[in-house]
């Protein structure tokens, strides 16, 4: 984050976002920030750079007020009683948000199509054995499912799912990616930026994208790893009028629990409960296969937990979508 400094008026800008990255794909880019920027309103293009091997993109604030915003990550350490209230409204407006990137039509494919097309299975097993995958499987007793059987039922099934298509999605909708305002009357908004990809693909894959980080990018809780408070958003059959209880004691627990919740119920006003099964199981693989890609281990903070939540969402997808493997 950051303000210009504004020669007349000896004044400060508004507050933006800059985006310093290598230079390969700036272009694009840059290129889908000022598409989004004529379907969103909060998403402006203020400039732009490009060198030899760095790039710059600097695009407005996100919001209405003129503080700085803040992440998820940091909203969710603060007191339930602040926050609970504006969950609802948040989750609806980042699927909202979401849903304004393209139109969406019905098609169908077979079932591993809705899959990610790089999937490596070596990487994904390698990263199962390095992160104690099997220790995992074992300590979910019965909730969880091996993940690369799962993988390999699906990409050997036939069946066809039907889904909803949409045209153009975010394309890299993490955790990091939704900014949070707030209002004079003590309300949060949630606004996303960072549009990355502009890609055709299942309606509902930004939001599986987005429970998924929520529970592996976050800072660490101290009453566990999210991924085993979140344990009971993965066990039975996904559906809409499920409900959940939740085994969280923490803030940061709490408000996760409580957000996924609401961000799955806008999810299933869109999208069937196995496509979202699916897709929630195909986020989790390329979580675990992406910590073959370099240090930072893929933004997650603890990497067993991606063998674990993997293995919670293959029992999820396993038990949801019986029919399509």
């Amino acid at each position: 984050m950051g303000r210009f400094f504004l020669l007349r008026g000896r004044t400060y800008s508004l507050n933006h976002f800059f985006k310093l990255a290598t230079a390969e794909g700036a272009e694009n880019v840059t290129r889908n920030a000022r598409s989004a920027g004529l379907t969103h309103q909060h998403v402006k293009v203020a400039g732009s750079a490009l060198g030899h091997s760095r790039s710059l993109l600097v695009t407005q604030s996100a919001g209405k007020t003129t503080g700085l915003p803040s992440s998820l990550n940091d909203i969710f350490a603060l007191p339930p009683g602040r926050v609970t209230p504006s969950l609802p409204k948040m989750a609806a407006a980042v699927a909202e948000q979401v849903a304004a990137f393209g139109a969406s039509t019905p098609d169908q494919h077979p079932v591993s199509q809705l899959l990610w097309r790089s999937h490596s299975r070596d990487r994904i097993a390698g990263q199962w054995r390095r992160r104690n995958g099997l220790a995992a499987l074992e300590a979910l007793n019965g909730d969880g499912v091996d993940p690369l059987q799962t993988f390999d039922r699906l990409m050997a099934s036939s069946a066809l799912v039907r889904y909803e298509r949409q045209e153009a999605r975010h394309g890299d909708l993490n955790f990091s990616n939704v900014a949070v305002e707030e209002t004079d009357a003590g309300q949060f908004n949630a606004w996303v930026f960072d549009v990355a990809g502009g890609v055709a693909g299942a309606n509902v894959r930004d939001l599986a994208t987005l429970e998924v980080t929520s529970i592996l990018h976050q800072s660490p809780c101290d009453a566990g790893p999210m991924s085993e408070l979140c344990r009971g958003l993965f066990s039975g059959v996904l559906s809409a009028d499920a409900s959940y209880d939740s085994a969280a004691v923490t803030a940061r627990g709490s408000n996760t629990h409580r957000f996924i919740v609401e961000l799955r119920a806008q999810a299933l006003r869109r999208a069937t409960a196995d496509v979202y099964a699916i897709l929630l199981f195909d986020e989790a693989l390329m979580q675990l296969g992406g910590l073959d890609f370099g240090s930072s281990y893929n933004k997650i903070y603890h990497p067993p937990d991606s063998a674990y939540l993997a293995a919670l969402a293959a029992g999820l997808v396993t038990r949801t979508a019986a029919n399509l493997l």
